[in-house]
């Protein structure tokens, strides 16, 4: 079993290295405040790079198939860095993992319950993100003794943490802290994902937000709202956000 977490570990912590993924995250929340966060990370077309650059060999040895679940309470209630607020938002939240290597299927879904808006708000900035959850399991793998590389400054998804959330009854704001977002650009191993971009290259991230009650206020460039008003849905190419990152702002009200 301990193997199998480091493997979980391991494997997230690469995949937010490699920025080679879609994502979806999906946020339902009840009328008393308490809801799910859900985050569906697709590696598909990473198997498929996987597939063109390994052997014969290599290949044969990847044909498994996995489908997992590992509780993030086993995790994070091993960790004495994580704060009270961290440990309790964590505790039940689950990681799924569904891996078939021969059809190029490659799922890791995160759930996370939460109690409140003010976890909502966690969960929706830096502290609650993908990024936050791989940066604990960094904490929890056993050390190499290798810091040479300088990986655990890169991940792509700290830009997320460049962003102010508000989240009570009725509102949700997200808001860039341009101060934030420049100073974590100056780093030189940030370029790379810049340069990812200028390339063509695309990461499709979608946000669906279900709300309680209809919306009466929406703004930002990519927010949609349905039908019935209840759901507000974010699309975005996440390496757009190094040379655009207003796009992210949105307000809304219910």
């Amino acid at each position: 079993m301990r193997t199998l977490k480091f493997f979980f570990l391991a494997t997230i912590i690469s995949i937010v290295a490699l920025a080679c993924y879609e994502v979806n995250d999906s946020v339902t929340i009840n009328s008393n405040g308490s809801g799910s966060y859900v985050a569906k990370m697709d590696m598909g077309q990473m198997l498929e790079m996987l597939k063109s650059m390994s052997t014969e060999e290599d290949i044969k040895k990847l044909q498994k198939t996995i489908d997992t679940v590992v509780n993030l309470g086993s995790i994070t209630d091993t960790l004495s860095n994580l704060s009270k607020e961290q440990r309790e938002l964590f505790h039940n939240g689950q990681i799924g993992m569904k891996m078939d290597f021969n059809n190029s299927v490659f799922v890791i879904t995160t759930t996370v319950p939460f109690k409140s808006y003010s976890q909502l708000q966690t969960l929706l900035q830096g502290t609650g993100s993908m990024s936050a959850i791989s940066g604990m399991m960094k904490k929890a793998l056993p050390s190499t003794g290798d810091q040479s590389s300088g990986a655990d400054n890169a991940s792509p998804d700290e830009v997320f943490s460049a962003f102010s959330v508000t989240a009570s009854k009725g509102t949700i704001k997200k808001t860039l802290d341009a101060g934030k977002f420049k100073e974590i650009m100056a780093r030189p191993e940030m370029q790379q994902y810049t340069q990812m971009g200028g390339a063509g290259i695309e990461i499709p991230y979608t946000t669906t937000i279900n709300l309680p009650s209809p919306v009466t206020a929406l703004t930002g460039t990519n927010a949609t709202l349905s039908a019935d008003k209840k759901t507000v849905t974010i699309k975005y190419n996440f390496l757009s956000l190094f040379d655009n990152p207003e796009q992210l702002n949105y307000s809304i009200s219910f």
